[in-house]
């Protein structure tokens, strides 16, 4: 009987922390801007290469099996990267070659969407300084609690740096 108990009280527990972390998530903005940055030992167009050539990205990001290109509809290019379980389709907005380009989520249903804009800058001793802002929505409260609290609102910015990082120095 006690552990009906102590199955019961556990499973009390796991309500009452997820109903908190709804609260702790409904209480965050939807709304977010987020930048990471990095200084890449690597010339600046070796690391805008990498960065535009959306195709040969499973070949260095971590987690991205593969690219889809879609049709254009505005005339830019539009890709689907598929992940396990899980793709997002992208649409380019801008592109400033070698220093800037703008990458806009295009919305399916996914608890967020966004844009983020890359910016390189040449250094006089040949490595590159490249940041990353992203604009975006979070709908989710469950989501936004998590990206908070638990992996940290810039954690996809770093992770693609850090990708970027080992790339560029390979």
């Amino acid at each position: 009987m006690r552990w009906k108990q102590g199955l019961l009280t556990l499973l009390l527990l796991l309500v009452a922390a997820l109903i908190v972390a709804y609260g702790l998530g409904e209480r965050l903005p939807a709304e977010h801007t987020t930048v990471a940055a990095a200084t890449i030992s690597a010339p600046q167009a070796k690391v805008w290469t990498l960065i535009a050539d959306v195709d040969a990205q499973p070949t260095w990001r971590s987690g991205l099996k593969s690219i889809e290109d879609l049709p254009s509809d505005t005339g830019n290019p539009r890709w689907t990267e598929h992940y396990k379980g899980m793709a997002m389709s992208f649409r380019l907005i801008d592109n400033q070659p070698m220093t800037e380009r703008v990458v806009e989520m295009e919305p399916h249903g996914e608890p967020f969407d966004g844009e983020w804009t890359f910016q390189l800058l040449p250094m006089d001793d040949g490595r590159t300084a490249v940041t990353i802002t992203e604009h975006g929505h979070t709908y989710s409260p469950m989501y936004r609690f998590v990206m908070h609290y638990i992996f940290g609102d810039n954690y996809n910015l770093k992770k693609y740096l850090n990708d970027l990082t080992r790339a560029a120095q390979s």
